[in-house]
């Protein structure tokens, strides 16, 4: 009889980016030069970040099928997804990368990312509800008279979840939240409001892009030697946080719809 597998925890891969930096620690003390120097600044995890979701792109042009637009299309494209093969192994990585990317951002900002994931999903329930926007596909601004949301008075500050015991996300222990676990309530969002039919993987890219493009817009102006100014106020990280939660729910509903069980385990040790 096999036993279960657990999933891979946050907790698990924050130590897993320690680890990786404390290695690089100890076999160089030059940073000015060196590939890793970018896990040493918010700015640079950025540009890393960025790199990381191109990289995607790439693979995603080079092997993946068009988005479909017709029941034969959707077959193929379904085919492709859903049958092991080393195209689609590349595309797995490569989102894995990504999220990797953002765990380190999420080090060297001290954001305790699964919080930030969960505060930024009940945002968005109440950006989006239910009875309003099932099977549409618009800006939240479309249902401001209702929600009372605009672009400019939204706030995760007023949100509380289970995993704000610890607010640097590198130390977080024994929080119930996974990689995994996570996925699946993004399925559920996705699903309570019928927006699969719109959760194409490269509708899902493109998303994602935009989403990095907003958290890149936050450091642009900063130089690299001041990037902390990002977070003199709490508004300024309350904005951060949502931003690289932004990335990571369309980080994760890629891994979903594309076939990643558990994007953990594809993260390289």
């Amino acid at each position: 009889m096999n036993e279960e597998v657990q999933d891979i925890t946050f907790e698990d891969l924050y130590a897993h980016i320690l680890s990786c930096l404390d290695c690089h620690d100890e076999e160089s003390n030059d940073h000015k030069h060196d590939a890793m120097y970018h896990h040493k600044t918010a700015r640079c995890n950025v540009l890393h970040l960025g790199y990381a979701i191109g990289s995607l792109c790439s693979k995603i042009l080079e092997h993946a099928p068009m988005d479909p637009n017709g029941m034969t299309a959707q077959s193929e494209a379904n085919e492709f997804w859903l049958q092991p093969s080393k195209e689609r192994s590349e595309i797995h990585q490569a989102i894995a990368d990504i999220f990797q990317s953002i765990l380190f951002f999420a080090h060297v900002t001290e954001i305790n990312l699964e919080s930030a994931i969960l505060k930024k999903m009940e945002l968005n329930a109440r950006k989006y509800p239910v009875e309003l926007c099932k099977g549409k596909a618009g800006k939240y601004t479309k249902y401001s008279k209702e929600t009372g949301i605009t672009t400019n008075n939204q706030s995760m500050l007023d949100i509380s979840v289970e995993s704000d015991a610890s607010s640097n996300g590198a130390n977080v222990a024994h929080s119930k939240e996974t990689p995994r676990s996570l996925q699946l309530k993004i399925r559920q969002f996705a699903l309570d409001r019928k927006w699969n039919k719109y959760h194409s993987p490269r509708n899902i890219v493109l998303a994602m892009m935009g989403e990095c493009g907003e958290l890149a817009e936050l450091f642009q102006w900063l130089g690299d030697i001041q990037d902390n100014e990002i977070f003199k106020s709490i508004e300024d990280r309350d904005h951060c946080e949502q931003e690289i939660a932004d990335v990571s729910i369309y980080c994760l509903r890629l891994a979903d719809v594309t076939g990643i069980q558990d994007i953990g385990r594809l993260i390289k040790y």
